[in-house]
């Protein structure tokens, strides 16, 4: 006989199968029923899964004194911070083409082509690759927590500018050179904070999850924005503006939770990558 399945494969196998079904109800809420309840049939079973672990689930015990979690309390602000920074990096990506191809009858898009919307992007993105270098430097002198904050408070001004100032291309342009500058400097300096907070064993895992997590940010971050454009059709330019708010909140928001990181005490980068090529 083989062997039964160990319980972590069990439960993987259920929440497999639990995934198939709700693809299946989802294709039937969306052919036969109204497309509220997309949201409904998400939120009362997540109600009644929170009432059940209040009730039903047995208690673990007291918890076992010990010293705190401090490379946990890092990594769930330098993830949080993550998701706010994904969902504000990719406003100039989606809100400049929009901006720029959008007709000049409107009375403030410039009516120009893709490729030229593509053009004012260009500069934006070389900034994102300078970042990188200036991150690491400043991650060597300050740590992770104080280049992340000034990364994410670059990109909120960045995306606020635009809301008050877009009449020109070069406008619209030099902001989108600031705000990419700081999506540039918060992902180049992101990696490393996680990363310095787990043994060297689990830091690939670490750094795929956070990675997931900036995604995750960006797909939300991308639909808000896309909600706020439909939204508000009738007005384009105060579409566009209320976008650019958004993602500037969301860059202070992701400064105020960097702030909060943890101090610690890492091995400094350039010394990793020393041993690193040692051990090569």
């Amino acid at each position: 006989m083989s062997p039964s399945p160990s319980p972590r494969w069990a439960l993987a196998g259920r929440r497999l199968l639990v995934t198939g079904l709700g693809l299946v109800l989802g294709g039937l809420i969306v052919d036969h029923a109204p497309l509220a309840w997309i949201f409904w049939s998400t939120a009362i079973p997540a109600a009644v899964a929170a009432v059940a672990v209040r009730f039903l689930l047995p208690s673990s015990g007291a918890a076992p004194g010990g010293r705190a979690d401090v490379a946990g309390a890092l990594l769930l602000a330098a993830d949080l911070a993550t998701f706010l920074v994904g969902c504000g990096m990719f406003g100039a990506f989606v809100l400049v083409p929009q901006f720029a191809e959008a007709p000049a009858s409107t009375g403030y898009g410039f009516g120009v082509d893709a490729t030229r919307a593509g053009l004012l992007l260009l500069p934006g993105s070389l900034a994102m690759m300078a970042g990188g270098p200036l991150a690491a430097r400043l991650h060597l002198r300050y740590g992770g927590r104080v280049p992340l904050a000034l990364a994410a408070v670059v990109t909120a001004a960045g995306s606020l500018l635009p809301a008050a100032g877009h009449g020109s291309e070069a406008e619209v342009l030099a902001w989108s050179v600031l705000a990419l500058l700081g999506v540039g400097l918060a992902l180049a300096v992101i990696p490393a904070v996680v990363v310095e907070a787990v043994p060297a064993a689990r830091a690939a895992e670490t750094a795929g999850v956070n990675s997931l997590i900036r995604s995750v940010g960006s797909s939300v971050g991308t639909q808000v924005m896309a909600g706020i454009l439909a939204s508000q059709a009738a007005s384009g330019a105060r579409a566009l503006s209320l976008a650019y708010v958004f993602c500037a909140v969301a860059g202070l928001l992701a400064a105020a939770v960097a702030t909060r990181i943890p101090r610690v005490n890492p091995a400094p980068l350039a010394s990793v990558v020393t041993s690193e090529r040692t051990a090569a």
